[in-house]
């Protein structure tokens, strides 16, 4: 995935002091003091994932809504108060930039359409307060403008997408390979430190404490052999 995301008005990430993360590199470290927002940094991409991930299909046209704008409709994964994802710093709505990072474009396959100025795809989703849907914007030259015929030609091919913009000819570039779609279901392992007598039973995907062991002495003790022996396995390995 080679994209660069900035995170405004997100928990402790108000649009005073964003979280900005380069994702284009194989591996990213968040190195920093306690409650710096490392861990909210990471809880992003399990609660706001899901939703990104609608953001390239609904931007060429397949919105969930049916207004004129590229929407999406509430996809968030929150452990209850979804409303909680919103910063506390201020009433604003959550903001999230999604610059794609991608210098090569396949100019041979648009026929060519395709100028010297094209660019990689900027787009910009808007999380509302009170509906907790989104609006997807494309991003240009600094401005928001919203992708319908009216301001856009699109053209598709196997490669990717090109927006070309009808009053200025600006062009921008959405590849496929290079999609979001990554995000849909990351797996976020918080912190856990609770040492000595563990009661809490799960914490986002994992499952902890007493009910991680009734979890394993269920499937130690299951009615299909081949689970039984997939644990005696797993306990043979770790010994």
């Amino acid at each position: 995935m080679r994209w660069k995301i900035q995170v405004k008005n997100y928990r402790c990430f108000a649009d005073s002091n964003p979280l900005t993360i380069d994702l284009s590199k194989p591996v990213t470290a968040l190195v920093g003091p306690n409650n710096s927002g490392k861990t909210a940094a990471l809880r992003f991409f399990w609660e706001m994932g899901r939703m990104l991930s609608h953001a390239p299909g609904a931007i060429m046209g397949r919105d969930e809504g049916h207004g004129p704008r590229a929407t999406i409709n509430n996809a968030m994964r929150a452990l209850s108060d979804q409303y909680a994802v919103f910063t506390e710093l201020n009433e604003r709505p959550m903001e999230v930039d999604l610059w794609q990072l991608t210098d090569q474009f396949p100019a041979d396959q648009f026929g060519g359409l395709m100028s010297q100025d094209v660019a990689p795809i900027h787009m910009r989703v808007r999380f509302d307060r009170a509906t907790l849907s989104a609006d997807v914007y494309l991003v240009d030259d600094g401005s928001e403008v919203v992708v319908h015929p009216g301001n856009f030609d699109m053209h598709s091919n196997s490669s990717g997408n090109l927006f070309v913009h009808k009053s200025h000819e600006r062009q921008y570039f959405l590849d496929h390979s290079n999609n979001l779609y990554g995000l849909d279901q990351p797996t976020f392992v918080p912190a856990v430190r609770p040492f000595g007598n563990m009661q809490i039973q799960q914490n986002h995907e994992l499952i902890l404490g007493s009910g991680l062991i009734a979890q394993w002495v269920s499937q130690k003790q299951s009615d299909h052999v081949g689970a039984r022996k997939a644990a005696a396995s797993l306990e043979a390995e770790i010994a």
